[in-house]
């Protein structure tokens, strides 16, 4: 949790931040994802698959994304001035198969650690001018 990374005397509340999604979200006046919305970080897919081949080989890549039914979705949360990542959360799936599970821990740390070092987000002017504490994004994994 950010708290626990930058302390508790600045506390994150993500009910604030999925309140202000809804809000820009009702001021869409077209069919948007959320990727669309000025809380989201922009991810650069060339970053981010860099730093996702430091840590896993083609190999590994080609085997779980192969996995039926599967995926590993990986969320950022980003200084909304910078893009650098601050945490990283996985969210994973798999129905009947657990393929997923032999993935070693230290594989997701170290891409944690790649993403966290690397310019994986930018920010839009907008998000920028929005000055929140934190702005948001994610990828899939496999």
């Amino acid at each position: 949790m950010l708290e626990e990374r930058f302390g508790k005397r600045t506390t994150y509340d993500y009910t604030v931040a999925v309140g202000e999604m809804i809000k820009e979200a009702k001021k869409m006046d077209k069919e948007f994802t959320l990727a669309d919305l000025p809380t989201f970080a922009d991810v650069n897919d060339s970053v981010f698959y860099a730093c996702v081949r430091q840590v896993f080989t083609e190999e590994e890549i080609a085997r779980y994304r192969a996995v039926p039914s599967s995926s590993i979705l990986v969320k950022f949360a980003v200084n909304p001035e910078t893009g650098q990542v601050w945490e990283v959360e996985y969210d994973i799936h798999f129905e009947n198969n657990r393929t997923f599970l032999s993935i070693p821990i230290d594989k997701f740390h170290a891409l944690e650690n790649a993403l966290k070092s690397h310019p994986v987000c930018s920010i839009s002017e907008k998000l920028r001018q929005e000055r929140q504490s934190y702005a948001i994004t994610n990828c899939t994994l496999f």
